[in-house]
Parts: C-alpha cells; sequence; structure tokens
C-alpha cells in the first residue's frame, strides 16, 4: 500500500498534541499557582511560598525609608519550627502560632509537625533597623504566661482570603471549599481549558488532512 506524504506528516501530530498537553499541564500546576500573599494590617505581611513556608513579614525603618524583613519563617534546614498555623491582633502585638517541624526518615529536609506548636510575640510598633524586638519562640506555658498575650485569643487562620478570627467551624470549612473551588476554576481552567480547544482543534485538522489524502489516492 502506498503511503501519501502528507499522511507521513500528520501521523506524528496527535503523539505531539499529548505531549504537548501533559506537558502544559505539569508546567501550570508546577508554577506555584496556590502561593500567595497578603497584607495583615498594621505592617504586617501574610505570604506562602510552599506547605512548610507560611511566614509573615514586618515594615522596619522610618516613614522616609522603610522595607520589609521576614519576622516569623520557620527553617526547612534546621527544622527550628515550622509554617504559621494561626495570628491574632491585640492592641499593641501582633501574636503568632506557628506548627512544629519534623524529619521523616533519611528526608534532606523536614516538613511540618501539626503535632507541636510554638508562639511569638510581635509588637505592632514599627522597629528600627538595628533592633529586634520579637518575642520568639516560646512554648505554651511561656507563651500564656507573658503579660502581652490575653486569657482569650481568637486565631486566624493563614489564608489567602480574610477568614474570621476562631472561626473553626464546619461553615468556615465549606466557606474555604468553596473559595478554593472559585480560585482553582479562575486560575487553572484557562490554563486546561485552553489546550483541550488546542487538541480538539488540531485533531480535527489532522483528521480532515488525512480524509484529503485518502482521498487523493
Amino acid at each position: 500500500m502506498k503511503i501519501s506524504y502528507l499522511t507521513l506528516r500528520t501521523k506524528p501530530l496527535k503523539h505531539f498534541l499529548v505531549g504537548f498537553l501533559a506537558l502544559w499541564s505539569a508546567c501550570s500546576l508546577a508554577s506555584g499557582w496556590n502561593d500567595f500573599q497578603r497584607d495583615i494590617g498594621h505592617g504586617f505581611v501574610l505570604w506562602k511560598a510552599s506547605s512548610f513556608h507560611v511566614c509573615i513579614d514586618q515594615r522596619v525603618g522610618s516613614s522616609d525609608r522603610s522595607f520589609y524583613t521576614t519576622q516569623v519563617c520557620g527553617d526547612i534546614n534546621k527544622g527550628d519550627y515550622g509554617p504559621v498555623s494561626g495570628y491574632f491582633f491585640t492592641d499593641t502585638h501582633l501574636l503568632v502560632r506557628t506548627h512544629g517541624a519534623k524529619r521523616s526518615g533519611n528526608d534532606e529536609y523536614f516538613t511540618r509537625d501539626t503535632a507541636r506548636e510554638h508562639f511569638f510575640i510581635l509588637p505592632k510598633k514599627t522597629p528600627q533597623h538595628d533592633r529586634q524586638s520579637v518575642i520568639k519562640p516560646l512554648d505554651r506555658d511561656e507563651f500564656y504566661g507573658n503579660p502581652a498575650v490575653p486569657t482569650d485569643i481568637q486565631w486566624q487562620r493563614p489564608t489567602r482570603f480574610y477568614s474570621s478570627p476562631g472561626d473553626e467551624s464546619d461553615t468556615s470549612l465549606i466557606i474555604d471549599v468553596i473559595t478554593w473551588l472559585v480560585a482553582f476554576l479562575i486560575v487553572v481552567a484557562p490554563i486546561v481549558i485552553w489546550p483541550i480547544i488546542f487538541f480538539w482543534a488540531a485533531w480535527w485538522i489532522y483528521k480532515r488532512v488525512r480524509n484529503k489524502s485518502r482521498g487523493s489516492r
């Protein structure tokens, strides 16, 4: 059977399209769409770069020359503490709670340990360049024994969007699921849909060319 020139050229097309779709999706998901940065007020910024690096920065320096410095951020190599798990503002301080850190087996890096917790006390007053006023890290007894810490703390979770302080109910979980679903559709859907459309259009062209090449034999 004689194979036409067009058939030889279009035969590898579907393999290319399948590879392109897989590569496109992998690159999109690896681009860190789940990372975020959010201003939580009083000169503090909450940011997430990975499941371990959920951190808090604070603006330091004078009003005419200021910059942000990281105040609470666990070291994935040292495992001193883990990601931020909650924060709460008082009149004078920002209180921060973090998970612990653990190393599983022969892993090179530490991961978060939800069974442990650490606490930090950050004055809301903007610190100077050469002064470190953060009290860290504290265990539970040391933290709640500090006079700057109130007895009733409504922890706010470190999420991309604002959530009510102390709201750990099922309703809050449902809202989070809906919010993440909407964010997923906004961010990921165009990345997935366009390759599918491109794949379908290219497949349709491939079939047209193949049928035309068969008809010209």
